[in-house]
């Protein structure tokens, strides 16, 4: 199975370096190296005084999306 990432969520991911191929045959290293990633990038750039800004959102849905693979 492979993520169907929409356009924003591409964009965010290779801005900050990954592929937008996410499939159910990565090994477990690529999977974490993945998610540790987008959270790191959520973590950094993703959250304002309101919480989740725009590209917080972005990784969030990211995160949701693959935890379904």
């Amino acid at each position: 199975m492979t993520a169907q990432f929409n356009s924003e969520q591409k964009k965010l991911l290779k801005k900050i370096g990954l592929s937008d191929n996410f499939n159910s045959d990565m090994s477990d290293s690529k999977v974490e190296k993945f998610i540790d990633k987008v959270s790191g990038h959520l973590q950094m750039s993703g959250l304002s005084d309101d919480g989740l800004n725009h590209e917080g959102q972005i990784c969030e849905d990211i995160l949701n999306l693959i935890a379904d693979i």
